[in-house]
């Protein structure tokens, strides 16, 4: 199974990296302040030729939190697409509706989103996204998930030429600067979910763009360009596992059984996922957490039968084991996932 490891470096600098030294340049922070310990120099960036890795961008953003405003992570999702990305940028301006918008990001996630790939999955009510990590960025979660959910708002007004009527769920409690999400995400915002998702009705997700209308040929010609540009970039390490945990969720899989899917020992798997700071059974709880959401709320199935589904010795267990994933109960979740609340909360 193919991968790509965290200290690979696949990312041009010049894109999201150098808009975001742009933002903190403008609040006054020196290069050598926040570029501190990811063995970048601003020069290297600015060239234009230069690929980083996960890891220096993790660092850069990590010392981003510690020193920028909080508005910072909104500032820069605002500026970030459709930006300068040579085809990718193209991609995204040519979309039709919604459904294309996020099918463009995701398959090109890495140039578009990187560190992260937005998942969507088909409800009843609603279409939600969320946010799976690809190399491993927990330290830096937050600080992400505000940034692409502001640039997936914000492109997707701008194309649409009307607000649409988002709704968003945080898997975190309620930061302190509480007035950047009413400001940059709306009033229809939750915390505590025990995920980051953000959901839309169905109609909203294929309704035609009013003003743009890009001919199919011309689609497919941009399509062509940007799999030649991305055909050399593997999945990440986290995100392969993540959707191969998912895969054989019924069968409980060992780490064990992980490496020899991976083709590698115990030892070094587990040295990998320290290395992207993380652990197998995190992975897996998370994996687990995003297959029972899908159950619960799409599938409407009761605690008894995804309990059976995963294995579990009974529902009271099955309900235990959710908590600890997420801090919440199925029950609650259902709720939750419902979006009934308005303000946020």
């Amino acid at each position: 199974m193919q991968f790509r490891e965290c200290h690979q470096a696949i990312y041009p600098a010049h894109f999201q990296l150098l808009k975001l030294m742009d933002l903190m340049d403008a609040q006054g922070l020196h290069h050598h302040q926040y570029l501190k310990g990811s063995g970048l120099f601003y020069e290297d960036i600015a060239s234009g030729n230069k690929y980083i890795s996960a890891l220096q961008f993790i660092r850069v953003i990590e010392n981003a939190q510690k020193l920028g405003e909080p508005e910072l992570a909104f500032r820069w999702g605002h500026a970030l697409w459709p930006g300068h990305y040579d085809v990718f940028s193209q991609l995204l301006q040519s979309t039709s509706n919604l459904s294309e918008l996020i099918m463009v990001v995701h398959d090109y996630s890495e140039m578009l989103c990187p560190l992260l790939k937005p998942i969507v999955i088909n409800a009843d009510e609603y279409v939600f996204i969320y946010w799976q990590d690809e190399v491993g960025v927990s330290s830096i979660l937050r600080f992400l998930v505000e940034a692409y959910s502001t640039a997936l708002l914000s492109l997707s007004h701008w194309l649409n030429q009307k607000k649409l009527a988002w709704r968003l769920g945080f898997s975190y409690e309620p930061p302190k600067y509480l007035e950047e999400y009413a400001v940059n995400l709306g009033d229809n915002v939750q915390f505590n979910m025990g995920v980051n998702l953000l959901a839309l009705n169905h109609h909203d997700f294929i309704k035609p763009w009013t003003s743009f209308n890009t001919s199919i040929a011309i689609k497919e010609l941009l399509r062509r360009q940007a799999d030649q540009k991305y055909q050399d970039i593997a999945p990440g390490l986290i995100g392969q596992l993540t959707r191969w945990n998912q895969q054989n969720i019924q069968l409980n899989p060992s780490l064990d059984q992980a490496a020899l899917a991976f083709s590698m020992s115990r030892a070094t798997l587990k040295r990998k996922l320290k290395t992207h700071g993380t652990a197998f059974q995190r992975i897996q709880d998370q994996a687990r957490l995003s297959i029972c959401l899908y159950l619960l709320h799409q599938k409407k199935w009761s605690n008894q039968q995804v309990a059976s589904y995963l294995r579990f010795s009974d529902a009271n267990n099955f309900r235990k084991a959710f908590k600890r994933w997420c801090g919440d109960t199925p029950n609650s979740m259902r709720e939750k996932l419902a979006f009934k609340a308005r303000a946020i909360t």
